[in-house]
């Protein structure tokens, strides 16, 4: 009884947030009237039209920093239209900084050990990182003194996850919460080949097929990486425990249905996955160079070098040219509102104007749209469906500005219309009715704190990223690397890290 209400609970916090966006936004094309107002609709305490700085060499530079798996080259432009809103009603200016998806962690890790960017997202590594370098800036008096729009948008699951000792360090975005994984691949080849995707349910279901591929096609890799990080997949059957997939060392099984904190590497869905990837890689069916690939899956097969990867699925249309089997039900995993979130650069020099810039992207359609989808005309345009598309003679792989396409990556682009590839017109709407249906989690909203055990954690860690991508591109094999990653891990204090992590669980379940 208990899971059914939870469920009715989950589901009814779905539908009223996304009542209370399609209400706030008008399906992200209404703005609130009024000079003195904010995106929200209430008053901007103590800012007018007539206090806010008139000359933009008078306004405070807000730099917000995001990955990028595509082309923004465009972005300059986008920034100045951007500005000229963010002048207009906020009295700040925004500068948009991009970084590509395989130089992520680096860079951004390394512009916040200044003080150049100020917005900033909180992706790949786990938010608890972040707090305990020092890197973010505690945002409850600003959340607490925003705008009742502000507030309002978010779950009771969103604000408590991206909270650290009780502290709120960055906000959750708005996006597939929950996600299946899909065997995506190659439109053509399966209809020439007669594959029936309707029938493809396992790994096992897998194993013929790339047989038969690499026998007639064999110039094609077989299977390549989800992303261009090397990582052959960025989601299993085990939760993370809100660390996130890639620094995962130790789990709970079973979708998060177990309650007991264990090695990932001792997991039978673990072993079982790197057994079938390492016999797939002994065979050819994997990318040889996969843990130098600097491509994403979905581009190295519609670029006519790869037949199949694993790609999260969620109610988004695949892109042209691709077909897709699921593998694993869509079920949201503890860190399924922290996989992107947004924080402030702990050592920003204007904290204020950043969350400024915080509260529009996140409340402000107008700002929202530019952000993410560009330039009406330039970058998209409107249909009379309701979506937007691209410009004629544009697509994906040709645009200059590519947020419609990593939409999930922005604070809030519910606010927006969904681009045409993704979906209809209700397309957020219908995500928000799938995150509420999914299979959760009993951890969902539980982020382990490493500060108690930081040493051996980042010692464990350290383990774990020397063999994890090998592992899941069945590289190396893991009847003998298992083993050794094992032993490696208990010698740099795997144990205290578990017995620490089991005990803030089971705080977190009440027992």
């Amino acid at each position: 009884m208990k899971n059914v209400w939870k469920r009715l609970l989950s589901v009814c916090l779905c539908t009223a947030m996304t009542l209370s966006l399609l209400a706030g936004c008008g399906s992200g094309k209404e703005e609130p009237t009024g000079e003195t107002e904010k995106a929200g609709g209430t008053k901007a305490t103590g800012e007018t039209a007539e206090n806010l700085p008139t000359k933009t060499s008078d306004m405070p530079v807000v730099n917000y920093v995001m990955p990028s798996f595509s082309d923004f080259s465009d972005a300059p432009s986008v920034e100045a239209e951007l500005n000229k809103v963010l002048g207009e009603k906020y009295g700040i200016q925004a500068k948009l900084t991009y970084i590509s998806i395989g130089a992520w962690v680096q860079q951004s890790n390394l512009l916040l050990t200044g003080d150049e960017a100020d917005v900033v997202a909180v992706f790949i590594s786990p938010l608890s990182n972040y707090v305990t370098n020092g890197q973010l800036l505690p945002l409850d008096d600003y959340f607490n003194n925003s705008s009742d729009r502000m507030k309002n948008i978010f779950l009771e699951g969103q604000m408590s996850s991206t909270r650290v000792n009780g502290e709120l360090y960055s906000l959750s975005n708005f996006k597939d919460f929950a996600g299946s994984v899909k065997f995506i691949m190659d439109e053509k080849i399966v209809a020439d080949m007669g594959i029936d995707v309707d029938s493809i349910k396992t790994l096992e279901d897998i194993t013929p097929i790339l047989a038969q591929v690499k026998e007639a096609y064999p110039e094609l890799y077989g299977v390549v990486p989800q992303h261009d990080a090397q990582m052959l997949s960025s989601k299993w059957t085990w939760d993370d425990l809100g660390v996130g997939f890639a620094s995962a060392f130790i789990s709970t099984a079973d979708y998060g249905q177990s309650t007991k904190v264990e090695c990932t590497y001792e997991l039978d869905d673990f072993v079982s996955f790197t057994n079938t990837m390492h016999d797939w890689y002994e065979k050819g069916y994997i990318m040889a160079d996969a843990l130098s690939n600097t491509e994403g899956g979905d581009a190295l097969i519609l670029g006519g070098k790869a037949f199949g990867s694993f790609a999260n699925g969620s109610i988004a249309k695949l892109k042209a040219g691709l077909v897709g089997a699921t593998i694993i039900e869509p079920w949201s995993a503890s860190s399924a509102y922290t996989g992107v979130s947004y924080g402030i650069n702990a050592n920003s020099k204007n904290p204020d104007a950043a969350w400024k810039l915080m509260e529009a992207i996140y409340t402000d359609s107008e700002v929202a749209t530019l952000l993410v989808d560009g330039i009406e005309g330039s970058h998209y345009v409107n249909s009379e469906d309701g979506t937007i598309a691209f410009p004629e003679g544009v697509d994906a792989s040709t645009t200059k500005y590519g947020g419609p396409t990593q939409a999930w990556l922005y604070p809030n682009a519910t606010l927006t219309h969904p681009i045409n590839t993704l979906g209809e017109a209700d397309y957020f709407e219908q995500l928000m009715i799938f995150n509420s249906e999914a299979k959760n989690s009993k951890e969902v909203g539980f982020m382990f704190n490493t500060s108690k055990c930081a040493d051996a954690f980042s010692a464990c860690l350290n383990v774990h990223q020397k063999y994890f991508n090998a592992l899941l591109c069945g590289v190396v094999d893991p009847k003998e690397v298992i083993p050794q990653a094992i032993n490696e891990m208990k010698a740099a204090g795997l144990e205290d890290v578990i017995l620490e992590e089991q005990a803030q669980l089971d705080a977190f379940f009440g027992n």
